[in-house]
């Protein structure tokens, strides 16, 4: 569970304090937060268990923490999801298959201060843009630096 959090008053809103978070913690039982703020926690892998099913949650953050991979269906059925937040990981590559049923709604997807791999794997992300998309290419060579919101799909021979 997490040790030390606030919820809001409307129990829409869960964001742990002073960035304790025990491994256990679930939100299974959270059935209607439309945020969870997961920042800073020291968290080093995430899994879709620890959320409802179906869960329609619209903002993610789990910024500043030591992510290294995103399982493949962690964002899966999240209808609503709209903004997903994970600045400052050390995230490479993001699954096609950790949006599905989740895409046709986001609008924001930050990246940035992860060492993000433009190819073949992130082909799916380019195709379905969402509206803001924040990051940098840190591989290829000829990509490191650019944005991925200007990566051309058709610089993908998939």
């Amino acid at each position: 569970m997490v040790s030390r959090y606030s919820v809001s008053k409307r129990r829409e809103e869960i964001m742990p304090s002073e960035g304790t978070f025990k491994e256990d913690c679930t939100f299974v039982e959270f059935t209607k937060l439309s945020k969870i703020a997961m920042d800073n926690c020291k968290l080093t892998e995430l899994s879709r268990d620890i959320f409802p099913v179906p869960f329609n949650v619209q903002i993610l953050h789990f910024n500043q923490n030591k992510l290294t991979a995103i399982p493949d269906d962690l964002f899966s059925n999240m209808p609503n999801l709209q903004t997903v937040g994970l600045k400052s990981n050390q995230i490479s590559v993001i699954p096609d298959s950790s949006f599905e049923g989740s895409l046709s709604k986001l609008q924001f997807l930050l990246l940035e201060g992860n060492p993000m791999i433009c190819d073949c794997r992130l082909a799916w992300l380019i195709k379905d843009k969402p509206e803001a998309i924040s990051g940098k290419c840190h591989f290829p060579s000829k990509l490191k630096g650019k944005d991925i919101k200007d990566v051309e799909r058709d610089f993908f021979n998939c």
